[in-house]
């Protein structure tokens, strides 16, 4: 990737599997972010429920999502990362393409 002189708000992609790249890391912080936010929701739903056992509950549910979709997201960050250790590729680091020398 790389940013136009004339224009430095405006990314050019030079190839698809960068645009994947940035798409993939942007999916990743968006979900921490998304999972971390239904946490709190669902411990402030736990913390007003008023003993209510139905709200309690319903906030329990929230939590244990909030927690199994954290652990999705950090394990495809970590089968992402294992992938680009084995086999050499760049998926979500900043690595750059070789340019072939004439």
């Amino acid at each position: 990737m790389r940013i136009d002189p004339l224009n430095p708000n405006l990314f050019s992609f030079t190839n698809l599997g960068q645009l994947l790249s940035v798409l993939l890391q942007a999916a990743i912080i968006f979900g921490g972010i998304f999972f971390f936010i239904f946490l709190i929701i669902g411990g402030l739903q736990w913390v007003t429920s008023g003993g209510d056992k139905e709200a309690v509950a319903s906030a329990r549910n929230k939590i244990t999502s909030g927690l199994v979709g954290l652990i999705i997201l950090v394990g495809a960050f970590a089968v992402i990362k294992i992938v680009e250790t084995l086999f050499g590729v760049c998926i979500i680091s900043g690595c750059e393409v070789p340019r072939p020398t004439s």
